[in-house]
């Protein structure tokens, strides 16, 4: 299952269960496969100047088997494979949206795109780590 409060987003394709997964891995792999920074992918994302295969491209590289994470299961499908399944189950729309709410996750934004995530909070009588 996704965990959300790490900006993972859940995804069923063909019945199998995935998660889109914000890591920096991820990230790198995106980057590298198309050639451009997170900042100006996500701006040309977010003004609708990116083309469908850019928008598998980022799916299928932050997809990962959400099943049983001990490596079982479906082998995670394609590049082209999964352009056909989204485009079939989800339609082109939806893709872009979760590519959005993928890039947000790693811009530190909550899934609905409304801000930064909260910083997490120092339990009570701990001392923060990293100096002071």
């Amino acid at each position: 299952m996704a965990n959300g409060q790490r900006g993972e987003i859940s995804l069923t394709l063909g019945g199998t269960r995935y998660a889109l997964v914000p890591s920096f891995r991820h990230l790198a792999e995106i980057e590298d496969r198309l050639g451009e920074g997170l900042i100006p992918l996500a701006r040309r994302l977010a003004e609708g100047r990116v083309r469908a295969r850019e928008v598998v491209t980022i799916l299928h590289c932050a997809l990962e088997w959400a099943g049983d994470r001990g490596g079982q299961g479906d082998p995670l499908p394609e590049e082209d494979d999964l352009a056909a399944v989204l485009i079939a189950e989800y339609g082109l729309a939806r893709m872009l949206e979760l590519a959005s709410r993928l890039l947000a996750a790693f811009l530190g934004e909550d899934a609905a795109g409304e801000g930064p995530v909260p910083e997490k909070k120092s339990r009570p009588g701990r001392k923060p780590r990293g100096g002071g």
